[in-house]
């Protein structure tokens, strides 16, 4: 794809494109970088043949970015289980009200 398409391509999907990265990833730092690789695989290889399928073409490369931006990610270990205590006595009281304060001020991620 030459730089002039390339480029009218970009400013009309890329709005769209980000969107569809930011869906899939969660974080916009992340959808940037698979906007980057999107258009980076975009300007290697030639668009569909018909003009109706070219934002359809777009996320499906989106995806596949997406996904192995996903598969390099570094694994994250599961939370362990945390022991608030059941046994009613004042510092399982204090033990529960700080891990709820903890809890609320954190997002629901």
């Amino acid at each position: 794809m030459e730089v002039t398409e390339l480029s009218k391509t970009y400013e009309r999907y890329g709005y769209l494109v980000r969107r569809r990265c930011l869906s899939i990833l969660g974080a916009a730092a992340d959808a940037d970088d698979a906007l980057q690789e999107v258009f980076v695989r975009v300007q290697r290889h030639p668009g569909p043949e018909d003009p109706n399928a070219t934002l359809r073409w777009l996320y499906a490369i989106a995806d596949r970015c997406c996904f192995d931006l996903l598969r390099r990610r570094p694994k994250v270990e599961p939370a362990r289980k945390l022991d608030v205590g059941t046994r009613g006595d004042s510092a399982d009281a204090d033990r529960r009200a700080m891990v709820g304060a903890l809890l609320r001020s954190v997002g629901p991620r």
